[in-house]
């Protein structure tokens, strides 16, 4: 027997055939020990990655609030448009745009636009390609019924793709909504919300706003006292790449009660750390993980945005 290349000698020479219990039971030994010597490690996210699935309980977040577990994620790779607003997604959701103004589809299986996914050989495009003065220039992914999926917490991550041409080009005001972490789609009038902005052409960068229950759009740059915001204007807007987005929401504990959360990260880099804010209108919710809306000139369209690997995060 030999152990690290050492012979092992003078044992017991009066046994030279080897007893088979005794080799068996060294060996379940010896796996026992190493085995308690292996460190425990928890899935990441990326690892669970393989196609659209719900997981369940399986997996939790490697950084950010504790205690969350993934919910639903995609690759998006069997994935298939099913209607002009519905993908084969096995969550509730709708792409909000009107008919005529603005499409979706799978790049890679419906459209070829030149854009390589993130990961595998799908992803989702989404494009606005004229202003809508009656409902707005808007193309939303909503996911939408998180009180059952999620519950009162939630953890989104996702990689999202703008040209490197994207641009914005209203000589008045400029602004563009690339995401809401927290959306009130059940309420008539549609608050609270969170969005991302894309603001101050031709440097873009981003900054988070957040409208109550009165219809006031409270500020990055002017949160409610106790709150902690970093990294002011947030972040320079990533264009002609896939960046990561990430964000968290802590619903209000009840109706207007400013004692929510709204956390963003671009790339890992904290864009903003809101606390003390309203996010619940005590109704369902949902969020929009990738956004097309603002203040767009007709002459700059189409505006288009992808999205891949997507996932979602929810209490236990």
């Amino acid at each position: 027997m030999t152990c690290r290349g050492r012979k092992i000698t003078g044992l017991n020479k009066l046994s030279q055939k080897p007893n088979l219990l005794i080799v068996f039971l060294l060996a379940v030994l010896c796996f026992s020990l190493i085995s308690n010597l292996q460190p425990t490690i928890a899935p990441s996210a990326s690892a669970l990655v393989s196609s659209s699935r719900t997981i369940g309980s399986q997996g939790r977040i490697v950084y950010g609030p504790a205690n969350l577990v993934l919910k639903y994620e995609t690759d998006f790779e069997d994935i298939v448009k099913v209607a002009p607003h519905y993908l084969s997604l096995p969550i509730l959701h709708f792409l909000n745009f009107a008919d005529g103004y603005g499409s979706v589809w799978m790049e890679g299986l419906d459209r070829n636009s030149g854009i390589t996914p993130h990961s595998g050989s799908r992803c989702v495009g989404m494009e606005l390609t004229a202003i809508d003065v009656s409902g707005g220039p808007r193309n939303e992914f909503n996911v939408l019924g998180l009180n059952s999926l999620v519950g009162q917490e939630l953890f989104v991550s996702v990689w999202l793709y703008l040209p490197a041409d994207w641009g914005l080009f209203d000589p008045g005001w400029n602004w563009y909504e690339l995401a809401n972490p927290m959306t009130a789609p059940y309420d008539p009038a549609y608050v609270p919300y969170s969005a991302l902005h894309i603001v101050k052409p031709p440097s873009y960068c981003i900054d988070v706003d957040i409208r109550g229950l009165d219809g006031t759009m409270t500020q990055m740059l002017e949160t409610p006292l106790g709150s902690v915001v970093r990294d002011p204007p947030a972040y320079p807007l990533p264009r002609g790449r896939w960046f990561n987005l990430e964000y968290y929401v802590l619903r209000s504990s009840a109706r207007g009660v400013a004692d929510g959360a709204v956390k963003v990260w671009i790339d890992g880099r904290v864009v903003c750390d809101l606390s003390g804010v309203v996010t619940s209108g005590g109704g369902d919710w949902g969020t929009c993980p990738a956004d097309i809306y603002g203040s767009f000139v007709q002459s700059a369209m189409p505006y288009r945005i992808w999205v891949d690997d997507l996932s979602i995060y929810g209490a236990p």
